[in-house]
């Protein structure tokens, strides 16, 4: 099964650190630039004596930087045409 764009942005440090908090990322927008992160929680209410689960979903945009743009458009590219093998690993500075 080919990577998809998402799992290639789970190695940029910053986002990291997001899914170690617990996020995971669902969207890659490479227009306007963003990265979607969701995450969700769990909150236990209590109604007439019954305990019940709620699951609530938070989402978050986060706006890439320019090194983190240009190396996920070169994968993009990469991807598309079939150089999964050519793909080198983030390097920040």
């Amino acid at each position: 099964m080919m990577p998809k764009l998402s799992d290639y942005a789970g190695e940029i440090p910053r986002i990291q650190r997001l899914i170690k908090q617990g996020w995971r990322v669902f969207d890659i927008d490479m227009i306007n630039r963003t990265i979607g992160l969701e995450k969700y929680i769990e909150a236990k209410t209590t109604s007439r004596g019954k305990t019940k689960i709620k699951r609530k979903r938070k989402v978050m945009h986060i706006r890439m930087r320019k090194k983190e743009f240009e190396w996920l458009e070169k994968i993009s590219v990469a991807l598309t045409f079939g150089y999964v093998d050519l793909i080198e690993p983030f390097a920040e500075g």
